[in-house]
């Protein structure tokens, strides 16, 4: 345990428990001190759980995945948000949110790479896990770190059920008006008060709106494309996700194509609009992809850069939601839906190509961003050992489709962005990271020049240097701004520097501006609810809605 500089491994084998020390440490198990667990490397025990993917994720896969993870439901919201707010807040919101994404999710990648004895990535640690290390277990362990790593655990299975419910209603309302496009119809099963079928036809919208108690064809039909994807591991997930990119490159620009046909009218969404208030929960909401980064670091190939699969990624998908939000509100006068895709599906007046292109988006795009967040909370349920493996395939793959059932058919989706933006999503991305990057920092420094007793310094020493320089020292994951490479003369060992800002600095900086931008857009809301008496979130109407039956 002093070797490792890790007091969790000496509690680990003092209670006896050897799954977790295989899991979290890999290197034990499988090297020369494996004879204290009485395991052999691929045997029992000593094996890493079949329910976690294998370090198999290359550059490529890596990109598509954070494109896909990064643009999601949002994006079909911003036509809608540009005419009500104008061009210039949204814009900007989505820039400066672009950035900060990237550096936290940097960030947060850096922070469990400085978890002792993960250097390289090798043992498994998800964000709740990592939260854990750092606030309640680590050097860096705070009076009251156990609080903050519980909240930690709500706010992050919030975040990402929250993504998956709002891609679940949006591909279940465009399913059901492909349906009904192909066939001149669709059906549902309504449950309640009483069993019966109803048909819907094509319509701006859902077509069976007010009906809250049933389900619906396509309902059915993405729940069956998505469960299977859902069930296997990330790295698993592959060509599905390739599919998914390619799709969303094409029928993105055969939109912006036909947006372009329709004509471009600047005065349908000028400089400046007359509506912010949920200009700051939206925007949040489309970059609310950050604590995918540990389930994506923990499988992807060593060979693969953090930065460079990064940065091009969610640069391209501020690219694309801008372009497509701008061109959209220009394009469409008087956009009445939230949804852009379900108001081109109802026009008579829409091609056949844009109704291809929307359908294709839906199918391609939406629904293949469900499964990789619902892996996600399946991992972090695991390896926080909330559960095992069967219980958290149902709270990570089953119940975000139960709790959907009741949002799919009333005015739901536009109420879950904001109120799920405001509560959870700009904490756990945008302000853990940057904490989690700063208390990493100030481990190492605490374990390579220790000041007590305490902390046993020969060994420490000599671990701490060869755990922060890494292995090979090609896998530097903060920015190039902040850092540089020096490579020792004597030893010929690459040892990372600081340059301009330093990266505590940074990650200070960074937390304080969502701070800020957080609390501005909770005190919003509760500025229209308590002086204007109006609900611009309007939680209140959605429960009235949802738990209302249908007369």
């Amino acid at each position: 345990a002093e070797y490792m500089g890790d007091p969790n491994l000496l509690r680990k084998i003092k209670n006896d428990d050897v799954m977790g020390v295989a899991s979290d440490f890999p290197d034990i198990v499988e090297g020369e001190h494996s004879s204290l667990l009485g395991v052999k490397d691929g045997e029992g025990y000593g094996t890493i759980p079949d329910y976690y993917g294998k370090k198999r994720i290359g550059f490529l896969y890596s990109v598509v995945l954070h494109v896909n993870n990064c643009m999601g439901p949002a994006m079909v919201i911003f036509p809608l948000l540009f005419q009500q707010a104008g061009f210039v807040a949204p814009i900007l919101i989505l820039s400066l949110l672009f950035v900060l994404s990237s550096f936290c999710s940097s960030m947060v990648c850096e922070a469990i790479r400085q978890i002792p004895g993960n250097a390289q990535f090798k043992r498994r640690k998800e964000f709740n896990a990592t939260v854990k290390h750092y606030f309640c277990d680590g050097p860096t362990r705070i009076r009251g770190g156990v609080f903050v790593y519980r909240i930690c655990q709500i706010f992050f299975n919030v975040n990402l059920q929250a993504l998956n419910i709002a891609s679940i209603i949006i591909g279940s309302q465009v399913m059901d008006n492909f349906i009904a496009w192909c066939f001149g119809k669709t059906f549902a099963l309504q449950y309640i008060p009483s069993f019966q079928f109803l048909q819907g036809t094509v319509v701006e919208g859902d077509p069976f709106f007010g009906n809250y108690f049933c389900i619906s064809i396509g309902f059915v039909a993405s729940l069956v494309i998505c469960i299977p994807m859902a069930i296997i591991n990330l790295d698993d997930n592959k060509w599905f996700q390739y599919i998914s990119c390619v799709v969303l490159v094409a029928t993105t620009g055969a939109l912006l194509g036909y947006f372009c046909s329709l004509g471009l009218d600047v005065s349908n969404a000028p400089a400046f609009g007359t509506n912010y208030s949920k200009v700051l929960g939206t925007c949040i909401f489309a970059y609310a992809f950050v604590v995918s980064m540990p389930s994506w670091v923990n499988e992807k190939q060593p060979s693969v850069n953090v930065n460079l699969a990064i940065w091009p990624s969610t640069g391209l998908g501020f690219i694309l939601k801008a372009i497509f939000g701008l061109l959209g509100a220009w394009a469409i006068a008087n956009i009445s839906t939230a949804n852009i895709m379900e108001l081109l599906t109802s026009q008579h007046s829409s091609p056949f190509y844009a109704k291809l292109a929307v359908y294709a988006f839906n199918v391609g795009t939406i629904i293949p961003g469900i499964p990789p967040f619902c892996i996600m909370v399946r991992y972090n349920l695991t390896n926080d050992k909330l559960c095992g493996n069967a219980a958290a395939v149902f709270w990570g793959v089953i119940a975000p489709w139960i709790f959907a059932l009741f949002f799919c058919h009333g005015k739901g989706f536009m109420y879950i962005v904001n109120w799920s933006a405001l509560i959870s999503m700009g904490f756990i991305n945008f302000v853990i990271p940057p904490i989690l990057y700063k208390m990493a920092q100030d481990q190492k420094k605490l374990l390579l020049q220790p000041t007590d007793s305490s902390v046993p310094f020969d060994t420490t020493m000599h671990h701490m240097k060869e755990l922060y320089n890494g292995d090979d020292g090609n896998d530097t994951v903060m920015p190039p701004c902040m850092v540089k490479q020096h490579i020792d003369e004597k030893t010929g060992r690459v040892e990372t520097i600081e340059r301009g800002m330093s990266g505590r600095t940074l990650a200070v900086a960074i937390a304080w501006v969502m701070v800020l931008l957080i609390l501005a857009s909770i005190g919003n809301a509760l500025y229209f609810l308590i002086v204007h008496k109006k609900d611009i979130v309007n939680a209140t109407m959605l429960f009235k809605q949802i738990f209302r039956l249908p007369s």
